[in-house]
């Protein structure tokens, strides 16, 4: 898999703009997306539900969650986005802390839609499907999940 892939919640309104403004600066179309609902944990015989609270991304073979996820999206982006990513100097238990306090007020604070957003008619080539989702996670180990 040749794009990094992004995995997301498709009923949080933070995580729908998220994805809007990647997608945005996205020109290199180096990125596509999958609703996080698609996914089936038994596709990595995942125990730990509590795993898919979080943004997923795939990328050179390899699993990133929680804020190392988001280190690895602006990585790609251009300044000052990029900047952002310094944050990887930080300890990872302090980075994740602020990722998951985020995650459990996203809601509350952002707003859940009834139902999946879906995306415009102009951006769907960004969007994978089940069907491509399934056969990327056959290939991912969940062993994969990196730490930094």
């Amino acid at each position: 898999m040749d794009k990094t892939l992004i995995l997301y919640d498709g009923v949080c309104v933070l995580c729908m703009r998220s994805v809007k403004f990647i997608s945005k600066r996205d020109s290199g179309n180096r990125f596509i997306f999958a609703n996080l609902d698609s996914v089936d944990s038994g596709d990595w015989n995942m125990n730990n539900k509590g795993e898919w609270k979080s943004i997923i991304v795939i990328a050179d073979g390899r699993i990133f969650l929680y804020s190392d996820a988001i280190i690895r999206i602006v990585r790609e982006f251009g300044y000052p986005w990029k900047l952002i990513s310094i944050l990887k100097w930080v300890p990872k238990f302090i980075r994740d802390a602020g990722y998951r306090f985020i995650a459990k007020i996203r809601y509350r604070v952002f707003g859940q839609l009834d139902k999946c957003w879906i995306p415009p008619e102009n951006e769907k080539e960004k969007f994978i499907t089940d069907e491509e989702l399934k056969t990327i996670l056959e290939k991912i180990k969940y062993e994969n999940i990196t730490d930094n």
